[in-house]
């Protein structure tokens, strides 16, 4: 029901209750007449024409003014009467229930307890001076009169509740039926949702598994490029080689091969052969990341080991190892508490030592610098922050840090595998989540989030 049809519904509702109101004190005065009581039949009247005045209200439609208007002109009409005639035993007092509902439905909580007040310190101070002596009652025979006056007054109670109760019920029946369609439609899009989160599920699925495919693909492509540039000068360089060989036994079986021939070729020999080494073990190199990046989960060999530990242990052996590149670089692992994980050790190992190896080979390029490695337990998951002050990383950079074979330092040997090999050992096997920190003014951050125990 929208606002306008409430006002309506309040203002035609509120009518008949001014009307019926009317029409009770209107028979009360005419039984007042006719047992000669001036003072009643006068006040009655008087009491008519002010509830006259709530259509004027109504007319202007200030409904809730013409509400409490009536409210206030029916409590002062009651304690008029009780004041004035029977005090306690006046039949007026069986008004005093509709007021209250009355006021309940229509008024304000404000005016509803004024009324309660005014009429409750009226009832106690009458009860009072009748106790002091102060205040005679005259007391009702109970006859004929009396009966006619309790009638009226009951009829005009029930009407009112009737009228309010109306509302009630239809409200009442309404609410029903909104809770009953809510419901329907609650259960109707719960089927809906449930349905859709499945959808969603299957779509999600499917997408890792196209996107490891897609992966897979761009990660072949690449190793298939790299690979092209050391097989390439392999080739040539082996060609070159069959090509001398050739021509020296040539010139062995004529008799015309030199001592100057013969170094000579001796030394270009061992150049190809030199070219052809480096490039193979350049070759090797790749074939032994691509192997990192693509291995299965059943190489994976999950124990409980202390985190911290562990961790303290890769750092201080790669810098045993590499004392010379990283005697100017102090590393830092720290944590509020111990933290046990059941994880792929070799996993951690590799992402560390990649992690390092990075920053080394980036970040500080033989200068000065340091490393830190934050551990915090967020609820069953373990989040590393690991932070280098070093020379940091473009926006562009990081758009692309974990791409297959992305690199910035290709020729000093870089593969561009390094931060692949991360992303997919924190990804699937120990299965949580990398970040590249976009708000870090100096190095480089990562964010790794990984469950304590990986199922």
């Amino acid at each position: 029901m929208d606002a306008d049809a409430d006002i309506a519904l309040k203002k035609k509702r509120l009518g008949q209750i001014i009307t019926g109101i009317e029409i009770a004190v209107l028979c009360a005065s005419i039984i007042s007449l006719f047992v000669i009581n001036t003072t009643s039949t006068f006040l009655l009247i008087f009491f008519a024409l002010m509830f006259g005045f709530g259509y004027v209200l109504l007319r202007q439609n200030k409904v809730s003014l013409a509400a409490n208007y009536v409210v206030l002109v029916t409590t002062v009409f009651m304690l008029v009467f009780i004041w004035l005639f029977n005090g306690l035993n006046d039949e007026v007092l069986l008004v005093f229930p509709a007021l209250i509902a009355f006021a309940v439905m229509v008024g304000t909580p404000k005016l509803l307890w004024v009324v309660f007040s005014v009429t409750a310190l009226n009832i106690l101070a009458i009860g009072l001076l009748n106790d002091l002596g102060l205040r005679q009652e005259a007391h009702t025979s109970g006859g004929l009169t009396s009966a006619t006056f309790i009638l009226i007054i009951l009829s005009l109670v029930t009407y009112c509740i009737l009228v309010l109760g109306k509302d009630l019920t239809q409200a009442l029946s309404q609410l029903r039926q909104y809770g009953d369609e809510l419901e329907h439609k609650v259960e109707a899009r719960t089927h809906e949702l449930e349905k859709s989160l499945a959808d969603l599920r299957a779509t999600q699925g499917k997408l890792v598994e196209s996107e490891k495919m897609a992966s897979m693909g761009q990660l072949i492509a690449g190793v298939a490029h790299e690979m092209n540039t050391p097989v390439g000068i392999m080739f040539t360089s082996s060609s070159l080689l069959v090509d001398m060989n050739k021509k020296v036994r040539q010139q062995i079986e004529s008799g015309a091969l030199t001592k100057s021939d013969l170094l000579r070729h001796a030394n270009d020999a061992d150049e190809l052969s030199q070219l052809i080494l480096k490039n193979s073990e350049r070759a090797a190199a790749l074939i032994n990341d691509f192997k990192k990046v693509a291995a299965s989960k059943d190489e994976e060999r999950r124990s409980e080991f202390d985190l911290i530990a562990q961790l303290t242990s890769i750092t201080e052996a790669y810098l045993t190892l590499h004392a010379l590149e990283t005697d100017k670089v102090s590393i830092c692992v720290q944590s509020d508490t111990s933290v046990h994980v059941f994880q792929d050790k070799e996993a951690i190992n590799q992402i560390f030592t990649n992690f390092v190896a990075n920053s080394l080979l980036h970040g500080f390029d033989g200068t000065e610098g340091t490393i830190s490695i934050q551990v915090d337990v967020v609820n069953d998951d373990v989040m590393v922050v690991y932070r280098d002050n070093g020379k940091g990383l473009s926006e562009e950079a990081k758009k692309h840090i974990f791409d297959p074979f992305f690199t910035t330092k290709r020729n000093k040997g870089g593969t561009g595998l390094g931060m692949h090999i991360v992303y997919n050992l924190i990804t699937q096997s120990l299965g949580g989540s990398i970040s590249v920190d976009h708000n870090q003014e100096a190095g480089v951050g990562f964010t790794i989030v990984f469950p304590k125990r990986r199922k």
